[in-house]
């Protein structure tokens, strides 16, 4: 879109995405001309929706209220492929599809830095003993999303069966204090003080 004045506050123009002539509304932005970083340069707004599956009248509508002079060069979809194809490799996991589901995820973290898709395809390669993957995996995880308590188990795990033991303690310490709830990571780090003989450690653990 292209704004001739962007100083003004005040809503210049709305966008929405609807079907059915407009009683369904899937998204709906308002545009100030504040939201413009310069005038008299044509800028993408983006607007993200989610659509059921038997829509097939969409429609893309934008209003002017006539406080400006805009344009509106063109209007696009573009689907969220990580998205698809992450939830079609949950799908394939769940009639236990194993290889399938790791080529869907394989495609979804090939279109974006997925961090769901990276993580289930870190539990497929602990499934199979790569823990040496599934550290690589999981690390790609926990650096868009560091406070992803179950990758940092997942993490302490794989450490465990490498022998690192260091490593895996702060990872399953850092997981329980991202989710006090999380059972597995107690047990796992109940367990880990255990073998390395930090028994008042072991005696703070309750789960």
């Amino acid at each position: 879109m292209w704004i001739e004045e962007n100083s003004t506050d005040q809503v210049v123009a709305t966008i929405d995405v609807t079907a059915y002539r407009g009683d369904q509304v899937f998204s709906r932005k308002s545009l100030r001309g504040t939201d413009f970083s310069s005038p008299g340069k044509y800028e993408l707004i983006p607007l993200t929706f989610e659509l059921p599956e038997d829509v097939n009248d969409l429609e893309t509508r934008v209003y002017f209220l006539n406080r400006t002079d805009m344009r509106v060069k063109k209007i696009y979809i573009e689907p969220d492929l990580a998205k698809l194809y992450y939830d079609a490799g949950l799908t394939a996991l769940k009639t236990d599809r194993y290889e399938e589901a790791k080529t869907l995820f394989l495609r979804a973290i090939s279109v974006s830095n997925h961090p769901r898709s990276l993580y289930q395809l870190a539990k497929i390669a602990q499934q199979s003993d790569d823990w040496e993957r599934s550290i690589e995996l999981l690390h790609r995880v926990i650096a868009s999303k560091p406070d992803f308590a179950d990758a940092h188990y997942r993490l302490g795990v794989a450490f465990v069966e490498l022998d690192q033991f260091q490593n895996a303690r702060q990872h399953l310490e850092q997981a329980t204090q991202l989710l006090a709830t999380h059972l597995d990571a107690w047990k796992a780090l109940r367990e880990l003080y255990q073998q390395l003989n930090m028994e008042e450690q072991v005696k703070k653990i309750e789960y």
